[in-house]
This record gives C-alpha cells, structure tokens and sequence, in this order.
C-alpha cells in the first residue's frame, strides 16, 4: 500500500512539473513550450492542461486562432466532475 502511494505522489509530482513548465511558458508567451506542455497532459487527461489548451485556440496565441479547436478542448475540461482554479490568463 505504501508503495502505491508513494508512486501516486511521484507521477502528480511529474504531472505539476509539468503543468508549471506550461504556464510559467505562457505567461512568458513562449508558446510553442507551452503548447507542447499542454498537448502532453491535456491527451493524458489534464483538466487545467485542456481548458489552457482552449485558451490558447480562443485567442490564437502561438497558434491560429481556431474557434472549433477552443470548443473542443473546453468541452473537454468541462466534462469533469470537478472545476479547478488554475487558469491562463493572459
């Protein structure tokens, strides 16, 4: 049992290095490294990597702005039980 904990505590460990990548990325408008960060988590099931994700596609930031591609990855993050706070914003 204490081995299944310690292995959950190491990959979200993983999971927020990399998240953090992606929105110190963002907010340096590197975002190439951002995009590239989100994609990862956001295929792997990232709420907050889906909804920057979203963001990104809105408002065409290191990406051509693509409305449907934002509506995607917003219902994506939207589908989850749950809501978190962390959120780009430009």
């Amino acid at each position: 049992m204490k081995k299944i904990v310690l292995l959950s505590l190491l990959v979200s460990s993983i999971y927020a290095a990399e998240l953090d990548r992606g929105m110190n990325a963002l907010k340096q408008k590197q975002y190439q490294v951002a995009l590239s960060e989100f994609l990862i988590l956001a295929k792997q099931g990232n709420k907050i990597a889906q909804q920057n994700l979203g963001v990104m596609y809105n408002a065409g930031l290191g990406v051509k702005k693509d409305n449907m591609r934002a509506a995607y990855w917003f219902n994506v993050a939207a589908s989850a039980s749950y809501t978190y706070e962390r959120v780009a914003i430009n």
